[in-house]
């Protein structure tokens, strides 16, 4: 059939922007109203008759006499958990269409909530994807144009053999289904026939609504060009404005839509031809996800490929009289207890001779090669900085060890890393020495690989002095290195290029969630953030700042963030070997210090400890969180206790940021800019990243705008992988380099994230996520609380978990045994004002000394799910 060019089958362009036609409501013969949680779904009594074990009674109700209408409904109640049978579910999803346009809101969020509850991922899916048709102005956050349209991906996971009904508007928008990896792309055309596999039709103008089946393995369905033409496979073109219900009536059962071939290899390369479940064998055009990524609000910066010693301490001035661009006689290091400083210079001149004393000693030079490991099992100390850029100037790879570890942890580390040397201290060497024995090492074997300092023996720094020390029993001494290279300093080994992605860094994960893995750091991810972090914060960029340096050096906090940072940023850093209340406050009034990186147990201290009470802590006015959540409430009580002593308009900045030991630390910051406006958030990414928030495992589903979802992260600081570990690091790390941190966040408008909490942390009570972090917070604003942890407690019973919290009573000496269990009562019910239902704590509180947690301020709730089963065990069943 020839094209038609009369006025009367010319093609009828449709207003995209008219309203939408009038649509009557359905109402079936038989129709009743079916209360669930509160909200009111009209629903099919022949529908829902398969269902008859759960609606036993409903099927009583009698049979109105005349059609229904909005007025003689019979109204029944969803009977107990019915609502478990998602075939149900289901069919309660696809009544909803029968509201057009007027569908409420309240009835999709309805049914999310039950296909969480009950953790029906198939069924929650298909929900979002109707939030995704009939709310799309709740989605502009994943508009993109392309070709001139609108696309709005929404995909769906339908179970093998499972048909489900799926809302489309014939618009510009795309439905996605992630099983079987097929798209469909609905253009503006007018009107777009389907069939149906049971052999009815559907003809629909552009801005209809229409119905479509969706099959596990078929689309019963086509897409047709912009052309509007409708190719059937007696050859026979239609011009789709004849397309009318006569016509249909005469088409033939079979039917075949196509392509026009050159429009699609034009606008749409990846579309081909589509099988409309009707035909048979016809080829499956793929796409690719569709995905919504995040980016930083600051441009991105450029990154520097070399070794990071080189990249430290290089002069940028023709004189040379500067260090990494500062004066080279400024202060780098300071021991908080001594006074002992360490300046710029003398930093690079003893790393260089500690480099130096490596390769040349008798016990290190074969060990000490480039590219070998050496492992530091030590607390802060001024030698660290010297040890650390030394071992890096040799070209080693550095491994750092909790220095309270015990031999058995230790030997771990050890092993696993490939170590051949180890850095530790006079008071590490009992453990040390038990390592060396559970691997079954003889002692003079040992002594070759080890090098020995004290944590108050370096006054030499200042005067490159040195004094040969008996306490180390024989080992290698720190100074004997130093001593070696006091004639020939000798060069760093370089890195440059594609050498900057050798590893530099073996840093272990916490452990919270399962064996400690070696995480490879490199030169390049290193370089990359201190670039992309150095204008975070421009209040602090003049580089005269003192940095209190608590947290541990061996943790990557501390070994990026104190170690490397304020280096780079010409910063000085304050060195205390642990974190004491009166020494960190007695360091603050001494030194005047500005800055102090923290996590939230210092707040803690800060919001409650007596002793800040008695130091002049007014110069302290900006304070970084970061290894653990931190709570709003804390900021604000911080805040209010440290403002209270000052003068008006003094200021107090708290903020946060968010990274891990996969990411060299760095993935969000909130600037001290943002601080009061975001309380409680860890801010936005910073330059050089981009993040996804994923809503399943897979990544194949976007979480909505302000929906919590996974985290997965991009950049130049994420790392290399896991160390001879390919398996974890395949799951970690997506093909196309995605790292899955692990960590379910939510996004605001403006771009600000939470961490709402790890995703294997999440408790499940009867299908609602319970975050432990939100408790948590909580319950740190009881005023009798001074820290507390929540796990969730398995009940057999209810088959489901249970949220505990482990407490630790603010004034311990005033709580006795006995009244233990009553304060532990107490608190739950203090909670219950203050949260919903499924986050109460049903597991039980525990009053305890202290919470367990890693050097980082990590709670180990491993610790506390085993000392939960062990009370459990004896004590009988969880709590309700």
């Amino acid at each position: 059939m020839a094209e038609a060019n009369t006025s009367a089958t010319k093609r009828k362009r449709v207003d995209s922007n008219a309203p939408l036609p009038p649509r009557p409501l359905w109402l079936p013969y038989g129709d009743i109203i079916l209360k669930v949680e509160g909200v009111d779904f009209r629903v099919n009594r022949d529908v829902l008759a398969k269902h008859s074990t759960v609606f036993a009674d409903m099927f009583s109700v009698p049979q109105p006499t005349n059609p229904p209408s909005m007025d003689n409904v019979p109204t029944v109640e969803l009977p107990g958990d019915s609502a478990k049978d998602w075939t149900l579910l289901l069919d309660l999803f696809y009544d909803p269409y029968k509201y057009g346009e007027n569908m409420p809101l309240a009835m999709i969020q309805t049914m999310l909530r039950l296909a969480q509850k009950y953790d029906m991922a198939g069924v929650r899916k298909h929900a979002v994807a109707l939030i995704h048709l009939e709310f799309p102005s709740t989605l502009s956050a994943y508009d993109k144009t392309i070709a001139g349209g609108r696309w709005v991906p929404t995909r769906l996971a339908p179970q093998a053999g499972l048909e489900l009904e799926l809302l489309i508007e014939v618009d510009t928008y795309e439905i996605r289904t992630s099983f079987p990896a097929l798209a469909l792309q609905c253009l503006k055309v007018n009107p777009l026939v389907l069939r149906r596999k049971d052999g009815s039709r559907i003809v629909a103008s552009s801005r209809l609504r229409i119905k479509l089946a969706v099959a596990a393995q078929k689309i019963a369905s086509h897409q047709h060009d912009t052309f509007g033409w409708l190719k059937f496979d007696d050859d026979s073109v239609i011009p789709d404005a004849d397309c009318t219900d006569e016509n249909c009536e005469t088409m033939r059962p079979q039917m075949h839509l196509e392509l026009i071939q050159g429009w699609a290899e034009q606008h749409y390369p990846l579309l081909a031809l589509w099988d409309n479940g009707l035909l048979g064998a016809t080829s499956l055009a793929l796409h690719p996800p569709m995905t919504q990524i995040y980016t930083s609000p600051l441009p991105d910066v450029p990154i520097c490929e070399t070794s990071i010693f080189t990249h430290l301490f290089a002069s940028q001035t023709p004189s040379k009289a500067d260090i990494g661009g500062f004066p080279a006689s400024a202060p780098a290091y300071i021991d908080a207890v001594s006074g002992t400083s360490l300046s710029r210079a003398q930093l690079r001149d003893l790393a260089l001779r500690f480099a130096f004393g490596l390769r040349n000693h008798a016990n290190t030079a074969n060990s000490a090669k480039r590219g070998e490991v050496v492992l530091f099992h030590a607390p802060n100390a001024l030698a660290w900085p010297v040890a650390l850029c030394g071992s890096i100037a040799a070209g080693l790879r550095c491994t750092l060890a909790n220095s309270a570890y015990t031999a058995r942890e230790l030997a771990h580390q050890y092993q696993d890393s490939g170590a051949k040397l180890l850095i530790t201290t006079v008071e590490g060497i009992p453990v040390v020495r038990a390592m060396f024995a559970e691997l079954g090492m003889d002692e003079k074997d040992a002594m070759r690989r080890v090098i020995v300092f004290g944590l108050r023996e370096l006054r030499w720094a200042s005067e490159l002095g040195f004094t040969l020390r008996n306490d180390a029993g024989g080992w290698a001494r720190f100074e004997e290195l130093l001593g070696m290279g006091s004639l020939q300093v000798g060069q760093e080994e370089k890195f440059e290029g594609g050498e900057s992605h050798e590893t530099v860094y073996l840093c272990y994960s916490s452990g919270t969630t399962g064996k400690p893995k070696g995480v490879e750091t490199s030169h390049r991810n290193l370089t990359a953030v201190l670039a992309m972090m150095r204008h975070l914060f421009p209040s602090l960029a003049s580089g005269n700042n003192t940095v209190l340096g608590i947290l541990p050096f061996y943790h990557i906090y501390g070994a990026t963030l104190l170690l490397m940072n304020p280096f780079y940023l010409g910063w000085t850093v304050l060195i205390q070997s642990q974190f004491e209340p009166v020494q960190f406050c007695q360091a603050i009034e001494k030194y005047r210090v500005a800055l102090a990186f923290i996590v939230p147990p210092v707040l803690v201290v800060l919001a409650r400890h007596p002793i800040v009470d008695k130091h002049d802590l007014s110069s302290l006015e900006y304070l970084l969180s970061a290894a653990a959540p931190l709570g709003g409430e804390l900021v604000k009580q911080v805040k209010t206790r440290l403002l209270a002593k000052r003068k008006p308009g003094s200021r107090c900045l708290i903020t946060q940021g968010y990274g891990l030991t996969e990411t060299t630390t760095g993935v969000y910051c909130l600037t001290f800019a943002d601080s009061a406006r975001k309380v409680g958030s860890v801010g936005t990414l910073i330059p050089n990243l981009q993040a996804r928030i994923v809503d399943d495992e897979d990544g194949l589903v976007d979480a909505l705008p302000g929906a919590p979802g996974e985290l997965w992260v991009k950049g130049p600081n994420v790392m290399k992988g896991y160390l001879g570990n390919v398996t974890a690091t395949k799951e970690t790390i997506t093909p196309d380099g995605w790292f899955k941190t692990g960590d379910v966040v939510v996004q605001d408008k403006d771009g600000f994230v939470w961490v709402v909490d790890r995703r294997k942390e999440l408790i499940k009570y009867k299908g609602f996520q319970v975050p432990p972090a939100e408790l948590e917070a909580l319950l740190l604003t009881h005023p009798d609380i001074a820290d507390a942890a929540v796990i969730g407690v398995e009940s057999a019973e209810q088959a489901t978990e249970l949220p505990r919290a482990y407490v630790v009573h603010a004034r311990p000496q005033e709580l006795q045994k006995q009244d233990e269990p009553g304060f532990g009562r107490s608190v739950a019910k203090w909670l219950e004002s203050r949260v919903a239902k499924h986050k109460y704590l049903r597991g039980g509180v525990v009053v305890v000394d202290v919470v367990p947690k890693s050097a980082a301020g990590k709670i180990l709730r491993r610790e506390l799910r085993d000392r939960a089963k062990a009370e459990l065990a004896v004590g009988g069943r969880a709590k309700l």
